[in-house]
């Protein structure tokens, strides 16, 4: 349950960020979804502070 709603607000976060981005900076946009989805990942595979 945690995996899903972490993933699900994540999504959500990426979808607001995106059409925030999107207007703004259209050529740069396409090199930041790729760097979120890295760093997002990233971030998931990690353990977090919480979990240590």
């Amino acid at each position: 349950m945690r995996g899903w709603g972490t993933t699900y607000l994540l999504t959500l976060k990426r979808v607001r960020v995106n059409s925030v981005l999107h207007p703004m900076l259209p050529p740069v946009h396409p090199i930041l979804s790729l760097k979120w989805e890295a760093y997002w990942a990233n971030a998931n595979e990690l353990p977090s502070p919480m979990q240590i």
